[in-house]
């Protein structure tokens, strides 16, 4: 249930008729996934918003402040 509340997932219905994607807190907040458990956003809002849903879910997170050129 965590992956799909960050990343979102494809939803089937009717036999996988029809094809559905359920957006997850990544792409409504605009951010965007590095590499395994590395998360890119770009406000501080988005960032408590992400980090609120780790410590739901009782991961460890780690915040850094980072400057990038990435375009989204």
């Amino acid at each position: 249930m965590f992956h799909r509340k960050l990343y979102g997932y494809k939803d089937h219905s009717n036999s996988g008729k029809y094809t559905y994607k359920r957006p997850g807190l990544i792409q409504d907040i605009e951010g965007k996934k590095i590499i395994d458990a590395v998360l890119f956003v770009e406000s501080e809002e988005a960032m408590k918003k992400v980090t609120d849903l780790l410590q739901e879910y009782g991961t460890k997170t780690y915040v850094f402040d980072v400057l990038s050129e990435i375009e989204f």
